[in-house]
């Protein structure tokens, strides 16, 4: 721990131990979130929505800097090795399959994967994703912290949370009388995302096209999409954006003779994809075939298939075996990468797989296992040794990876769940560190390759995985020290 880092967390042992004060900043960060109408959109079992305050930890998670400039250093590595595997199209194929096998979500998703890879030509196409991957601080036997891969994808809400935060924190943080001189990390990733779109469209070169937000029917975070969508305006006020649901565009959605893609004859040049990376969130066979058609269509599609069936936790898994990542990018960029992540184990049916299964029904406690998709399902303890168990000499083990348990550091925070009589107990907490960044790129060549900055999400200690659902997180930033 640097002595910048001691003198601040003997600041916020101060504050810990004050009620009123706890209090005192509670009331005016949670008057600041409602005044930005910093809410999420939650639905009861009827799916009827209504409208709760984001959940947000009471003051910014306090992270080493060099932990968070390892992080950001690596996004654009991963970024180019993540575009350059999508074009070796009998890797993927080979590396999944035992997971097509075994799911069939990833099973229909390649399927789009591989007859856009035979009729699409990638090397005259530009293609976007706006990515985001978490981390976890860990520390060494010698106490250096270091960040350490949970889960990277290129698909991931949070983008838009930084500005309401920020605006949170600067209350807060000056109730507590809390000075700090290096800030929160990264520029607004709103603005960033805002232009990159503007870039993407102009790319297009077509000014009677629009920019189009696809979410799902039941996306909780429409606040950033609409946040997204007035910073693109008040930029150029020549674009305009419309978000809509997947069920609204398949319903609508057509190609014109040039391939244009049209939704009620309105024609989008750019098009940012917040869902279909869920099984639950095609409702209709009409859903599949609109996620299909668009492939086709001449629009920037962000991310496209090609994209998305990389981030599946298999390849990382392969990519991580020796000299497999090197295929791919230089040696000093895979040293980056490699340096972020845990162990990752197959439990394809063979030897080896059997040997990682028999680890982990043994010590269950040190590994955690997980299902293909990005923010998918994961099992801990003894659910890991029971799932195993379940699927010995199954192809359905094929379709899970056994990592090793990451050991976090341990902060404080107050997590503010309520608005109304809000719990200010001071507990133990885990941060999960995100870094967003985006890459434009013209068939193999990187145009764009950016790292926009962080959120983080924090969990009290003890909760096993983040879950939107289950509401268990808090939002918030980092403050670096």
């Amino acid at each position: 721990m640097s002595a910048n880092n001691g003198f601040i967390e003997q600041e916020f042992e101060k504050i810990f131990k004050s009620e009123e004060l706890l209090k005192k900043c509670a009331n005016s960060s949670i008057e600041v979130a409602k005044k930005q109408s910093f809410f999420f959109q939650w639905y009861d079992k009827s799916r009827k929505p209504h409208n709760k305050m984001a959940p947000f930890c009471l003051f910014p998670s306090r992270i080493p800097r060099n932990v968070i400039r390892r992080v950001n250093q690596v996004c654009p590595e991963f970024h180019k090795l993540h575009h350059n595997v999508s074009f070796d199209f009998d890797f993927v194929k080979k590396g999944l399959d035992s997971v097509t096998k075994a799911d069939w979500f990833v099973e229909k998703m390649f399927g789009i994967y591989e007859r856009v890879s035979k009729s699409v030509n990638r090397e005259e196409r530009y293609e976007l994703s706006i990515t985001r991957a978490d981390y976890m601080v860990t520390k060494t036997a010698e106490g250096i912290q270091l960040p350490k891969l949970l889960e990277w994808g290129v698909s991931g809400w949070g983008f838009g949370v930084e500005s309401f935060l920020k605006q949170i924190y600067k209350r807060s943080l000056l109730e507590a009388r809390i000075q700090f001189e290096q800030g929160f990390t990264g520029r607004n990733m709103t603005l960033g995302l805002a232009e990159t779109f503007i870039k993407s469209w102009k790319i297009y070169n077509k000014s009677n096209t629009g920019i189009l937000i696809v979410v799902s029917e039941e996306y909780f975070c429409l606040m950033e999409c609409h946040k997204l969508k007035e910073k693109i305006l008040e930029i150029d006020h020549d674009i305009f954006v419309d978000i809509l649901t997947l069920q609204e565009v398949s319903k609508n959605l057509t190609l014109g003779g040039q391939k244009e893609l049209l939704v009620n004859g309105t024609e989008y040049g750019v098009v940012f994809l917040l869902t279909g990376f869920e099984e639950f969130e095609y409702q209709t066979e009409q859903d599949w075939i609109a996620r299909e058609l668009m492939e086709y269509s001449t629009a920037i599609l962000c991310p496209n298939i090609c994209h998305s069936i990389v981030e599946l936790n298999k390849i990382m898994e392969i990519m991580s075996r020796p000299k497999h990542m090197e295929k791919y990018v230089d040696d000093s960029e895979a040293g980056l990468i490699r340096n972020t992540l845990v162990e990752y184990r197959t439990l394809e049916q063979g030897m080896v797989g059997d040997m990682n299964a028999k680890l982990g029904i043994t010590n269950p406690h040190e590994y955690v296992l997980k299902d293909q998709r990005e923010g998918g399902v994961k099992y801990f303890r003894e659910e890991v040794k029971n799932m195993l168990k379940k699927y010995q000499g199954t192809q359905q083990r094929g379709q899970y990876i056994l990592v090793d348990h990451i050991k976090p550091v341990i902060g404080k925070n107050v997590m503010i769940f309520s608005d109304e009589n809000p719990d200010l107990t001071v507990v133990n907490t885990v941060t999960e560190i995100s870094s967003f960044g985006a890459f434009l790129t013209k068939g193999r060549n990187i145009i764009i390759n950016e790292c926009f900055g962080n959120i983080s999400r924090t969990k009290q200690y003890g909760v096993d995985a983040i879950s939107t659902s289950k509401g268990n997180f808090a939002l918030d930033l980092i403050l670096t020290t």
